[in-house]
């Protein structure tokens, strides 16, 4: 009596297929086990932990990355002057919508004023040097952003004032 390599089941010596789970026997002729496990090469594992490194790094980059006052002010102004709102408001402090509707506007009507004057054509955002309260440790920032249309005109020319929230820069007032 033999045993079925799958299930187990006892079997005579001359039975060629299992009768319980159909497996192929040694009697059948193309019966083949093969014992060896795959393992996994060594190279294998360096080039794993080599991106499981690379993947880290980069996070840990950008975790601690701190984009400057002056890229924030021109991005924001990017994303206004496109009428990407949502956009623009991962780049605005909570005081922004408070300080706009003082001076009775919002950030829409700052949008359409610089796409009826851009004619709806994409405009560059050119930001100017950050003027920081303190040079050491700055809280505030104030930058000149000037938007300009393709023919090279500047046609919107945004004062933004950021404050330093953490690690980040935010939009705190727009002149």
């Amino acid at each position: 009596m033999i045993n079925c390599p799958k299930c187990g089941a006892e079997l005579k010596e001359e039975q060629k297929v299992c009768i319980i789970c159909g497996a192929l026997t040694p009697a059948s002729g193309f019966y083949y086990q093969d014992h060896t496990r795959w393992y996994h090469s060594r190279k294998l594992r360096i080039a794993g932990l080599a991106v499981a490194a690379v993947v880290l790094l980069s996070l840990i980059i950008n975790a601690f990355r701190v984009m400057p006052p002056q890229i924030v002010a021109a991005e924001w102004c990017d994303d206004i002057s496109q009428g990407l709102l949502a956009n623009a408001q991962k780049y605005a402090s909570p005081n922004l919508t408070t300080n706009l509707q003082e001076r009775m506007t919002d950030t829409r009507a700052i949008s359409d004023d610089i796409r009826s004057r851009s004619g709806n054509a994409y405009v560059d955002a050119i930001p100017g040097e950050p003027a920081f309260d303190v040079e050491a440790a700055p809280t505030e920032a104030a930058v000149d952003v000037s938007l300009v249309d393709p023919s090279g005109q500047t046609i919107y020319q945004c004062h933004v004032k950021l404050i330093k929230s953490g690690r980040r820069w935010l939009v705190e007032n727009v002149n």
